[in-house]
């Protein structure tokens, strides 16, 4: 009871010193995105990250960032993970900042980056790759990207596919993916990709890689078994 005690003590005292800390320069300044803009349109952004202050125990700074990485299954290996970043202290992150921000004026003064303009098939792409996802359909790609479903499917064809082929490939890429990097059961990576339906995922997959998702994941275990 003493040794908790204690230990209460102590975090509230380290607590107290880290907002001592930040009155005087607050380390939230710190964690923005520094924004490069090409013709008043943000093009990309600068920022620095996966840094842990000396100031503050890594035990509270994994507290606090574990709050906001519920969603990650492997709790475990993330907090491993974490622990392994770099330590900087207060002075030297905000010295990266500071560098951070003349680096991004630099690039904007030289013209180093400049807005490109993405063709119809570029357009396409990104939609499909940004919203593979959710329940993507021909009427859905007209309203998002203001082209008429004659132009969409023109696009296509030249590239010898449809665009629901594009769709369905690039669902099945990201699902063999997460077949070969994670244990997350194939029902769930159905869902993951786009695909609520178990069977029509198994039946489209095994369409298009000439396996079963339970097989090619046996498949990939038993390679890499072979290979360690």
């Amino acid at each position: 009871e003493v040794d908790e005690d204690e230990e209460l003590e102590e975090i509230e005292e380290e607590a107290q010193d880290l907002e001592e800390l930040q009155e005087e320069d607050p380390i939230e300044e710190l964690d923005e995105d520094i924004e490069l803009v090409d013709e008043d349109e943000i093009i990309a952004y600068l920022f620095f990250g996966q840094i842990l202050a000396s100031e503050e125990s890594i035990d509270r700074q994994w507290l606090r960032a574990k709050a906001n990485l519920e969603w990650y299954k492997d709790q475990d290996s993330l907090e491993i993970l974490f622990k392994k970043l770099n330590i900087l202290d207060y002075q030297k992150i905000k010295a990266c900042a500071v560098i951070l921000k003349a680096c991004s004026a630099y690039i904007w003064l030289d013209g180093m980056v400049k807005k490109a303009s993405l063709s119809d098939i570029q357009r396409v792409n990104a939609y499909i790759e940004t919203n593979y996802t959710k329940d993507i359909t021909l009427d859905s790609m007209v309203d998002a990207l203001a082209m008429s479903k004659t132009k969409l499917c023109s696009l296509a064809k030249n590239q010898d596919t449809t665009i629901m082929k594009m769709v369905r490939n690039k669902r099945i890429k990201s699902a063999k993916r997460f077949l070969e990097k994670t244990e997350y059961p194939i029902s769930e990576i159905a869902e993951m990709v786009g695909i609520n339906d178990y069977n029509y995922f198994a039946k489209v997959f095994k369409a298009v890689e000439r396996i079963t998702p339970r097989d090619y994941r046996k498949q990939i275990k038993k390679e890499h078994d072979y290979s360690v």
